[in-house]
């Protein structure tokens, strides 16, 4: 549908605006929009994508912080959202997102409810054109 294309083509230029090449490492941690990630032209690491809303999504989503580790996180294109089920902010920073090192790209309503989706850049210096640079997706 239209929103659909609308939200899609303005998460894809504020990513490629602020940095982000295809194939780079992007994370989904809200836990809702497995699609974000690979609608950019992203690769999340360790597993596909987060899931929320069940009992077990506190757990899960720590050990995938835990196994993706403190380096690449550091590389990582994040979204979050504000979706129902989402993992929230303050969640995910007591797991160990440093959000304040992030920069803030993308704010836009989610076609469907109009709850906020926000797409981070990665700490100046890291991530950006991993793909280019390296010649293969990141790990």
């Amino acid at each position: 549908d239209g929103k659909t294309i609308e939200f899609v083509a303005a998460l894809r230029k504020a990513a490629t605006q602020s940095g982000f090449c295809q194939g780079d490492m992007a994370i989904d941690l809200s836990g809702s929009l497995p699609g974000t990630v690979f609608a950019i032209g992203g690769h999340m690491p360790v597993f596909p994508w987060l899931f929320a809303g069940y009992p077990f999504t506190d757990d899960f989503a720590r050990e995938y912080l835990r196994r993706l580790g403190q380096t690449r996180l550091a590389r990582a294109w994040l979204v979050t959202s504000d979706t129902p089920n989402s993992l929230s902010m303050q969640k995910l920073q007591s797991f160990g997102v440093n959000f304040s090192a992030y920069r803030l790209v993308a704010d836009l309503p989610y076609p469907i409810g109009g709850a906020p989706v926000r797409l981070y850049a990665p700490p100046a210096g890291q991530g950006g054109c991993e793909l280019a640079r390296n010649g293969k997706a990141p790990d």
